[in-house]
Formats: structure tokens, C-alpha cells, sequence
């Protein structure tokens, strides 16, 4: 989830509406990333569940996210 400067969240489809693209490949950034997050939280020996929870979907989670 994004965050407008004003702090209201913003919507898949508003971000993609921003930068060109469908909500569907947001969605999918937006998981890499936090799925890259939570490999770095997890080699610097943090649980990344006590930061996000069931926020994050990665690999260990689910098959569907590449690992990289």
C-alpha cells in the first residue's frame, strides 16, 4: 500500500493510473519488494512478521512470488 504525501492511502489502480500500467503489475511490484524486504530483515536475524505480519507474501508463503 502507498501513501499519498497528505497520508491517505492510495489504491492499486490510483498508482497505476500514475505511472501507466495495469493494478495487476502494482500488485506484483509491490510484492517483489516486500518480499526482498522481508529476505533482508530475515539474513539481519529479524522476524519480519513482527514488522508486517501477514502483509508480506514471499516465497516461503507462496510459490507464485520468484525468488531471487
Amino acid at each position: 500500500m502507498a501513501i499519498n504525501n497528505d497520508g491517505t492511502p492510495m489504491t492499486l489502480q490510483e498508482i497505476a493510473n500514475i505511472l501507466g500500467t495495469s493494478r495487476e503489475r502494482v500488485r506484483q511490484i509491490e510484492q517483489r519488494a516486500l518480499g526482498k524486504l522481508r529476505r533482508k530483515l530475515s539474513a539481519m536475524g529479524y522476524d519480519p512478521d513482527d514488522f508486517f505480519g501477514d502483509m508480506i507474501d514471499t516465497p516461503a508463503k507462496s510459490s507464485s512470488v520468484r525468488n531471487e
